[in-house]
């Protein structure tokens, strides 16, 4: 690609000084835009950025001296400009970081760019600001091109990584409806026309921190683990995204259900993992929209404490339907008005239903009796006039956990 200079080169000004001048302090400025991106970009968490906080932090001092050379002469990125961003873009590709979440960095540093250099603007400066918006687009769709193509690039057949790569963007693009053909064809699969659908989370350290918070390094070992013990048991290509935080695994064909369930436990046993996961099976074109329903119901059985394990919507019915906005909704809520003075009360029910009114495993968790577990059921019932103890009152009760969990939420389906 030919870079050349606009037609209008001059220097552009805000109020009687170059535009540029927010720009020019670039170290402390590349700092506070990479805390911003961990911040603001989901991205940057669900794929671990921290571990190219460097290249990041280089890439953005880069982008600053584009932008300075753009306001100050009209000057466009040159190709040697350039080199570190595409070699970023073509790494994270090797890395199965999906395009969409590369580039929305780079818009989130075009945009902050851009808001920080017209924040005093005013209306005498109106032709400046024109031509710089024209100037910043027009970098922009450079910008764009470079990331976009050495990312394909760096999932050429026969490219080192290029399979893992692959991989991860054909299950993102059956994620997200776009035509996964290419993509197939590259990594030489024969795509199914159903599948089993699968969102999980994982928890790496399942003891809890114990001696502390995994490394990146740890991290990484634990997740290479788990996708070879994948491999292992369900065949290769294992199409999957999965980040320290869980993802998506998309298994062809209708697996019986105990086969997945078994091969999940068996997994998470292998990798030291625990694995919770919800599933649905799906048409291939149907997929995205299945993602969302499965989606809701992985954040439904992890709102509401659910063990490790795969869960279905047969699984979760009730819950899943207590969960629609509503009077009949509204009305199991005020169930439990009696006992938002006693958040002791509260607390120990919802923990004795989880654990389907075990004394001793209630009693061991809150460090208390098992006498006063059973007194805190008696002084429920009491104020409610439902009684856990007995089956009539403790469906209402359950069913009245379930409803207050998420009217608290506010929406049916946040986590």
């Amino acid at each position: 690609m030919t870079l050349t200079a606009p037609e209008n080169s001059k220097a552009l000004t805000l109020r009687g000084r170059p535009m540029s001048a927010p720009l020019h302090d670039v170290d402390m400025l590349s700092d506070q835009l990479v805390a911003h991106y961990a911040s603001v970009l989901p991205a940057y968490s669900d794929y671990q950025m921290t571990r190219i906080q460097g290249l990041l932090r280089a890439a953005t001092m880069r982008g600053l001296e584009m932008s300075i050379k753009l306001l100050d002469a009209g000057l466009p990125p040159t190709e040697e400009d350039l080199q570190g961003i595409r070699a970023l873009a073509a790494g994270e590709a090797k890395e199965g970081t999906p395009l969409d979440a590369v580039l929305s960095v780079a818009n989130e540093a075009l945009t902050m760019v851009q808001d920080l250099i017209v924040a005093d603007a005013d209306t005498d400066d109106f032709a400046d600001v024109q031509e710089g918006a024209r100037r910043f687009f027009a970098m922009a769709q450079m910008l764009h091109t470079a990331i976009s193509t050495s990312y394909a690039e760096a999932l050429r057949p026969g490219t080192a990584g290029a399979d893992g790569a692959a991989t991860h963007s054909l299950v993102h693009t059956l994620l997200t409806g776009n035509n996964p053909d290419l993509v197939a064809q590259q990594l030489g699969v024969e795509l199914a026309p159903e599948y089993l659908v699968l969102r999980v989370a994982l928890n790496l350290q399942p003891g809890g921190p114990g001696s502390g918070k995994l490394s990146a390094l740890e991290v990484r070992r634990k997740l290479d683990l788990l996708r070879t013990a994948f491999v292992d048991r369900c065949g290769s290509p294992f199409l999957s995204s999965l980040t320290h935080r869980g993802g998506a695994i998309l298994l062809p064909g209708t697996p019986a259900w105990d086969w997945v369930a078994d091969m999940l436990r068996a997994v998470g046993e292998a990798a030291g993992v625990e694995i919770t996961a919800a599933a649905e099976n799906s048409r291939r074109q149907d997929i995205p929209a299945t993602t969302e329903r499965v989606d809701e119901l992985l954040r439904l059985a992890r709102r509401l404490g659910r063990a490790p394990g795969l869960y279905g919507l047969g699984d979760l019915a009730v819950e899943y339907q207590l969960t629609r906005p509503g009077p009949a909704r509204a009305d199991l809520v005020r169930l439990l008005d009696p006992l938002e003075s006693s958040p002791e009360l509260l607390q120990t029910l919802t923990i004795h239903i989880r654990n389907d009114l075990n004394r001793q495993r209630t009693a061991s968790m809150l460090h208390l009796h098992t006498n006063t577990v059973d007194y805190r059921m008696k002084r429920i019932a009491q104020l409610t006039g439902l009684d856990p103890t007995r089956p009539s009152g403790l469906r209402q009760l359950q069913a009245a956990i379930v409803a207050r969990e998420f009217t608290r939420a506010g929406t049916p389906a946040q986590s």
